[in-house]
């Protein structure tokens, strides 16, 4: 059964278009393995198909704040993480629970990251967590990059 859906995920070019091919990578992997969980945990053919869907978004909504996170200020990366942080709640259940400050700081980090750290950084972010005190902010990363990336969250598909 989960064929279909890691399909869905491989075939859309829109969830990568945005990305250089590491980013894109990362991305793919990390939708294929979610995809591929919510399959194997999900009993309901026409659930899995409504969480597949909003994972494919949740990707595009990454990619594209990953692409354009230079191009955009502190409030509207913020806006950007939190409509991230409503799609993972339809996905996974659970949202980020962040204040608006906490928002800005990672914000922050995200645009001084290498797009590739960013990506890593943000994915992280919005992965479920075993423990509830795991979904915290990432750390800071010692030493942040200025990537030449562009960037922004974008309109729908």
């Amino acid at each position: 059964m989960s064929l279909p859906y890691i399909d869905q995920i491989l075939e859309n070019e829109n969830l990568t278009s945005d990305l250089e091919d590491a980013e894109a990578k990362v991305l793919i992997n990390w939708g294929v393995g979610h995809a591929t969980r919510l399959v194997e945990t999900v009993n309901d053919e026409s659930l899995v198909e409504a969480k597949v869907g909003s994972l494919t978004r949740l990707m595009r909504g990454v990619s594209r704040l990953i692409a354009r996170r230079l191009d955009k200020d502190a409030a509207e990366l913020n806006a950007d993480l939190a409509a991230l942080s409503n799609l993972q709640e339809t996905v996974f259940g659970t949202a980020q629970a962040a204040s608006a400050s906490d928002l800005t700081v990672f914000a922050t980090q995200l645009q001084q990251a290498s797009a590739i750290e960013a990506m890593k950084r943000l994915l992280e972010w919005l992965t479920p967590s075993p423990t509830p005190e795991a979904s915290v902010m990432p750390p800071a990363s010692p030493e942040p990059e200025s990537p030449d990336q562009e960037s922004v969250w974008g309109a729908e598909d």
